[in-house]
């Protein structure tokens, strides 16, 4: 079922997509780029070519789960990569990833797309300078054998780049997990709360979803060098932000400062959490992390 889900073109694009995003929203865009870069205008991957300058271009790359190819054509555009293959299973939405692409005047030598499972490209490749993966890889299961081709695909020294859900898999959410976020949901003003009760994130049309997160980043740092962490939390607003009212969305609604007000409260709480000294601190959920193949003997 996830397959048919994801080659619907209505669950990557359109305004009600975006509105249901919690990092299409100004306020959270602002805050996780001043997590990530330390400047709230700039982006995770402006972060990313100033952290790759000395290195980049990279010449071959790839990126897994390209969805409709925004990642490559900004790492093309941005000169972070030379030439970049991303992979999708959903042909129609790699159809869209290539004709965005050909728009923009990108030719194959420089973005190609392809349909095919991550797993059989892997096998196909060796000295790889990057692998990418942008929101994609909480969707793999085998997580160990999976990185374990990335390694192998790439070349010595070569790179792993995650922008990545690492939170508790699928299988972990109960109502322990839970506790924390429906009481800050019950903190927020009656206006802005949109459900009674906050629930695991599950996706009935997506078996796949956050199948085995919580083993990545564990799996990561045993095969990897790891040259770069960068957390930037969503442990409350990402669960929460499809649960708000919206300003404007009908009788009783928040005002657009009470609907900003929530969301810079819920950021603070997450800013606060991932502080927390000793056993209180919590794990970010999402992060940017840079590994290298180790070199070899």
């Amino acid at each position: 079922m996830s397959g048919a889900y994801w080659n619907d073109l209505r669950h990557h694009l359109g305004d009600s997509v975006e509105s249901r995003f919690w990092l299409s929203d100004p306020l959270v865009r602002r805050r996780v780029n001043q997590r990530v870069s330390g400047d709230p205008q700039c982006w995770p991957v402006d972060w990313l070519r100033e952290y790759l300058a000395a290195v980049s271009p990279l010449p071959r790359a790839l990126s897994l789960g390209c969805g409709t190819g925004n990642l490559e054509r900004d790492l093309c555009r941005k000169r972070i990569v030379q030439s970049i293959v991303g992979v999708d299973t959903a042909p129609d939405i790699v159809d869209y990833a290539r004709a965005e692409s050909g728009r923009e005047g990108f030719g194959p030598e420089q973005i190609d797309f392809v349909v095919a499972e991550a797993r059989e490209i892997l096998r196909r490749q060796r000295d790889l300078d990057a692998v990418f993966f942008h929101g994609s890889l909480h969707h793999f299961d085998r997580m160990e054998e999976l990185l374990s081709l990335v390694e192998a695909a790439l070349r010595p020294r070569g790179f792993l780049i995650i922008d990545e859900y690492v939170g508790p898999s699928m299988r972990e959410w109960g109502w322990v997990s839970l506790l924390l976020p429906n009481l800050f949901y019950r903190c927020l003003p009656r206006s802005v709360r949109r459900v009674g009760l906050i629930r695991a994130p599950r996706n009935p049309a997506d078996p796949s979803e956050m199948i085995c997160a919580s083993e990545i980043r564990p799996a990561i740092e045993s095969r990897f060098e790891v040259a770069a962490v960068r957390d930037y939390g969503g442990n409350l607003v990402s669960l929460l932000y499809a649960n708000l009212r919206r300003p404007g969305s009908g009788p009783g609604s928040p005002t657009a400062e009470e609907f900003n007000h929530a969301i810079e409260f819920l950021l603070d709480g997450e800013d606060r959490m991932l502080r927390w000294p000793g056993p209180l601190r919590r794990p970010s959920f999402h992060t940017v992390m840079v590994g290298r193949t180790r070199a070899k003997a």
